[in-house]
């Protein structure tokens, strides 16, 4: 299973790969904007 895994990830071309980074980059900008939406509706002053 982990064998097919790393042989999927080797074979990916480059572009696949840069596709899959952006994707998750995306992800991580989201959720940090989110957690600091929920961080200011919560904060008191």
């Amino acid at each position: 299973m982990k064998m097919e895994r790393e042989r999927a990830h080797v074979e990916a071309t480059a572009n696949e790969r840069r596709k899959k980074e952006k994707a998750f980059g995306k992800y991580i900008k989201n959720f940090k904007k989110d957690i600091r939406k929920v961080n200011d509706k919560y904060k008191t002053h």
